[in-house]
Formats: C-alpha cells, sequence, structure tokens
C-alpha cells in the first residue's frame, strides 16, 4: 500500500458515494480502507459526521440525502485518518 493514502485526503468533484450504504457504512468502509483500527471504525464513523454536521444522519441512505450532506460526507472521508494535506476539487462557475 502506498504511503500518500495516509498523508493525503481528497475530495474530488463528483461523489464517490453509494446510494444504498448509510452515512455510517461509508465512513466505517472508508475508515478500514484507510488502515484505521477495526475496533475504533465505528466510533470513528461517529466523530467524523459529528465534525461535518451529519450526526442525525449517520443512519440515512446516502441516495437519501441532500447534495449538500453528500458533499459534507465526501469531505468527512476526505478528512478519515487526519491526513496532513486534504485536495479538496470543488465546482466552479464561469461567469461569461
Amino acid at each position: 500500500m502506498s504511503f500518500s493514502l495516509f498523508i493525503a485526503g481528497v475530495c474530488p468533484q463528483f461523489d464517490i458515494l453509494w446510494p444504498d450504504l448509510t452515512t455510517r457504512e461509508h465512513l466505517m468502509l472508508f475508515a478500514d480502507i484507510r488502515g484505521l483500527a477495526r475496533h475504533r471504525l465505528r466510533d470513528v464513523a461517529e466523530e467524523a459526521a459529528s465534525e461535518v454536521g451529519l450526526r442525525a444522519q449517520l443512519d440515512s441512505l446516502a441516495g437519501d440525502m441532500s447534495g449538500g450532506q453528500r458533499r459534507k460526507l465526501s469531505v468527512a472521508i476526505a478528512l478519515l485518518g487526519t491526513p496532513s494535506v486534504v485536495f479538496l476539487d470543488v465546482r466552479t462557475r464561469v461567469v461569461a
């Protein structure tokens, strides 16, 4: 596994979410992928959701969440494991 996986977080423009998984399941899955301690996955998920204002949506399916809530979840995923650097690829609007 690449060392860069642990020092950088990425939040792409598009959602990397599955509509049939809950907020908690997404956070636990990505925390596990990032190598966080398995016995702490539930706690990590709850902390991450709280940090972005999604604690009340922990058991909500991603497919039922608003666009803003899905974006918050993507940011929370990028912040898992307290990476040194986080890349936020935000949508921009060109005004002509």
